[in-house]
């Protein structure tokens, strides 16, 4: 082992050395006893359930938010509709610290569906602290009564 980081493990038929992760914050994980072990990258998910059932939701209003527990980077925003019904949404999804909501959070992103149950972004860079707040505002709705809004941030 020459190369500052490397871990050494048992392999199938002799010993081996793992590379170093490819950046902070990755984590170490265990394939199971066959399996050499690997770095993958640690990431949550913060999900929003609008609801407007039995009614259709309701465009101009704020939906319940959530505190984010751990400081990272949002990647990816995935939009669906769970009771399969087509139809259109554009989401809002505000930030804002604790003591300033919901008075003063700022617009982080827009997510939408156009004609379809579900759509997905990804590629996004939006830094999150923890113990910001996110907060989902629909801008517009036809014919959704229930959507899921996910939020994958990468730590």
């Amino acid at each position: 082992m020459t190369v500052q980081g490397q871990i050494l493990y048992r392999g199938a038929s002799a010993w081996a050395a793992l590379s170093p992760a490819a950046a902070a914050g990755y984590a170490l994980i265990s394939g199971g006893p066959s399996a050499n072990p690997s770095w993958v990258q640690r990431s949550y998910n913060l999900e929003f359930c609008l609801y407007g059932t039995p009614a259709v939701l309701t465009a101009s209003q704020t939906y319940p938010g959530q505190e984010v527990p751990i400081a990272g980077t949002i990647t990816e925003v995935r939009v669906m509709s769970n009771d399969n019904i087509s139809g259109s949404i554009s989401v809002a999804l505000k930030k804002g610290t604790y003591a300033n909501a919901p008075a003063t959070l700022s617009t982080i992103l827009t997510a939408a569906i156009s004609s379809t149950t579900k759509s997905e972004v990804t590629g996004q860079s939006i830094a999150v602290a923890a113990g910001d707040w996110i907060i989902p505002y629909i801008n517009s709705v036809v014919s959704l009564k229930n959507v899921t809004v996910s939020l994958k941030v990468v730590i």
